[in-house]
């Protein structure tokens, strides 16, 4: 605005508008209901949207997709431009739990990217990475027999996002006795 002709000492109130800015929501990896809303300079972020990722829990909105600084709702926006916030994401674990039934001596495991195998005599709950491979068998006990899940076939799954039970099993040997009459 301009002035002109002024004679004497004037008091001027002058009100400033905050300015609004278009926030970003980047996701990284999973989705939210709203990827853009307002916000104004000064003020604070409030209550952002959560978003969901299979597998993952959400850490909170920050200035990068990696690292960064976090931004709460009580954050005051402090970015004089348009911008955007990325979500972070922590990733799952659930429980394997392997099961050995009766003629199993010894379970064998590999898990969250183990490159050797863990045994164990007695059933299992393993905590495992949401989305990694676990490789599992079962050697039998003398006089049982293991048809699937074995050293030289082991079974190998991902794990998705939920608990898990497997069960090796093993069968008892059947012998054919043959009995022959001797001369004495």
């Amino acid at each position: 605005f301009t002035i002109t002709n002024v004679t004497e000492n004037q008091t001027c109130n002058i009100s400033l508008m905050p300015e609004n800015y278009t926030l970003t929501l980047n996701p990284n990896g999973g989705s939210v209901s709203s990827t853009t809303t307002a916000v104004t300079y000064d003020s604070t972020y409030g209550e952002l949207p959560t978003p969901v990722k299979e597998g993952y829990t959400f850490s909170g909105w920050y200035t990068s997709g990696s690292g960064g600084t976090k931004i709460e709702s009580t954050t005051q926006v402090k970015t004089a431009s348009n911008h955007t916030l990325y979500a972070q994401w922590t990733l799952n674990k659930y429980t394997l739990t392997l099961t050995k039934s009766t003629g199993v001596s010894t379970i064998y495991y590999k898990i969250n990217g183990d490159t050797s195998y863990t045994s164990a005599t007695s059933t299992q709950n393993l905590s495992i990475n949401y989305g990694t491979t676990y490789t599992y068998y079962g050697v039998a006990s003398t006089g049982y027999t293991i048809s699937s899940c074995t050293e030289s076939n082991p079974c190998t799954y991902t794990m998705g996002a939920g608990a898990v039970s497997k069960t090796l099993s093993a069968t008892l040997n059947k012998y054919t006795l043959t009995l022959t009459k001797g001369t004495g």
